[in-house]
């Protein structure tokens, strides 16, 4: 019988090679789970994380939320910590240089609901979500975001006969990876042409795939 791979690692042992860094805005949206109640507004993020190996890796951050309800503005001002998955690392092997990767997150969420002349609610829940992202370089990559959140009832200032609320978001933003600005071939090309006068300049010129007659 063929023996069966172990799990994928990284070549590199430095752990902050894989480090990133990820902004988005979108929407959120708070559903009528029984309440009669629903909020909707836009939304924006910030998360900063690390690939531990090919298919796992964690995140962190925070975000905010401007909610609708009414007549009744409210703030939300939250905080996250997410379990990732590489999906398409898991079920077809890592590959730097894939283009498209579909990423798993699963995470703790926190929110602080503040509304005018009322009591700040505290509120903690689970939240899921899927990301797609296109990589456009070794440094940076696109992604959309669909997400849901799970959290006891309240987190609205509203009660809800099923004690519990559920709300959604749709995020799109762009990952920027430090480690990967050091290999934009591009950018080397770039300096190289700005010197390419001289004549020292010719191999970095050849090398990076610029000549010139």
């Amino acid at each position: 019988m063929p023996k069966r791979k172990g799990a994928e690692k990284f070549h590199s042992k430095r752990g902050s090679e894989h480090l990133f860094f990820s902004v988005g805005s979108g929407i959120g949206y708070l559903f009528n789970v029984g309440g009669g109640q629903t909020a909707h507004g836009p939304r924006a993020s910030f998360m900063a994380g690390n690939w531990l190996t090919p298919v796992i890796g964690l995140r962190a951050g925070g975000e905010y939320t401007q909610w609708k309800q009414g007549n009744t503005n409210m703030h939300l001002a939250g905080a996250n910590v997410d379990y990732l998955i590489n999906i398409s690392a898991f079920a077809a092997r890592y590959n730097p240089k894939r283009v498209f990767e579909v990423i798993g997150a699963l995470g703790l969420s926190y929110q602080a609901t503040i509304v005018k002349d009322q009591k700040t609610i505290h509120s903690y829940g689970l939240r899921a979500g899927l990301q797609g992202k296109l990589n456009v370089s070794s440094a940076f990559n696109l992604f959309i975001e669909p997400q849901l959140a799970l959290y006891p009832d309240r987190v609205d200032n509203q009660s809800s006969w099923k004690s519990y609320n559920l709300a959604g978001s749709l995020m799109a933003g762009i990952t920027y990876k430090p480690a990967g600005y050091a290999t934009l071939t591009f950018l080397k090309g770039g300096f190289c042409l700005a010197g390419s006068r001289y004549r020292k300049h010719r191999k970095c010129i050849v090398r990076h795939g610029i000549r010139f007659r």
